[in-house]
C-alpha cells in the first residue's frame, strides 16, 4: 500500500487557512517575504513567558587601516574571526567584504585562510572589540549596538596556529588598483570551536587594508 501524499493548512495573513501546494516534482511552492539573512538578524521576539532575544548576526571591521602579512605567515595581521574552543557555537560565515583605502602599490591577490587546532587561536594581539549585533537596537531592547553577546573573536594581529590553508580565492587587481570584494558565502563555511578564517594576500601589503566579517552564531 502506497503512503498516502501530505496535506498541510496554512493560516493567512487574513486570519484565514488555505491549503499548501506542491509543484511536479514535490516542491513546495511558497514566496519569501523576507531576506535570507532576516530571520537571524531579527532574532526571537517576546512570546509569553520567552523573553524577546537579539538575533544572532554580528559584524566586525577593521576600525583603521591594517597591513596584510604575506600568504600563510602564522604573524598575521589584517582580519581574522576565530571560534574559542570553549565556545558553544558554530560561526557560520556569510559575508566577507574588503577594500583598500588607498589602493597599494603591489599586486593583489586575496584569498580566504582557514585553520584550526585543538587549542584554537590563543594569541590575540590586536583584538577588534567593535563586535556588532546586526539588530541594532538600544542595550535594554532585543538588541545592542555593541553587543558583548558574541562568542566569536575578531582580531587585527592575531598568531595562526594548526597548518593554515588556502580556502578560495576572492579577489585579484593589478599594482595601484583596488580589488573591492564583496562576497557573500552563502553560508558554505563553517568555524566550529577551534577555527578561524581570515583574509590573506599572496604577498605582503604594507597597508591600507579594510575588512568587514559577518556571521551567525548557531548551535553545533
Amino acid at each position: 500500500m502506497g503512503q498516502a501524499p501530505l496535506g498541510f493548512f496554512a493560516q493567512k495573513f487574513s486570519g484565514a487557512f488555505g491549503g499548501g501546494r506542491v509543484g511536479q516534482q514535490s516542491d513546495l511552492l511558497q514566496s519569501s517575504r523576507h531576506g535570507k539573512y532576516y530571520a537571524g538578524v531579527y532574532g526571537t521576539p517576546a512570546n509569553g513567558s520567552v523573553a524577546a532575544k537579539a538575533g544572532s548576526v554580528f559584524r566586525a571591521s577593521n576600525q583603521s587601516t591594517a597591513a596584510l602579512t604575506a600568504a600563510l605567515a602564522t604573524t598575521y595581521t589584517g582580519i581574522c574571526l576565530s571560534n574559542p574552543i570553549a565556545s558553544t557555537v558554530n560561526l557560520s560565515v556569510k559575508r566577507i567584504i574588503s577594500q583598500f583605502g588607498p589602493a597599494p602599490a603591489t599586486q593583489i591577490n586575496l584569498g580566504l585562510i582557514t585553520g584550526w587546532s585543538s587549542a584554537g587561536i590563543v594569541t590575540h594581539t590586536t583584538p577588534i572589540t567593535q563586535i556588532v549585533n546586526a539588530y541594532v537596537g538600544a542595550a535594554t531592547a532585543s538588541g545592542s549596538i555593541l553587543s558583548a553577546a558574541a562568542q566569536g573573536l575578531v582580531d587585527a594581529a592575531c598568531t595562526l596556529v594548526g597548518t593554515p590553508a588556502w580556502d578560495r580565492w576572492i579577489g585579484a587587481s593589478a599594482v595601484s588598483t583596488d580589488p573591492t570584494v564583496s562576497l557573500d558565502l552563502d553560508e558554505d563555511l563553517i568555524i566550529p570551536p577551534g577555527g578561524y578564517v581570515a583574509v590573506g594576500n599572496l604577498v605582503a601589503v604594507a597597508s591600507g587594508f579594510l575588512g568587514t566579517i559577518m556571521w551567525e552564531e548557531v548551535a553545533p
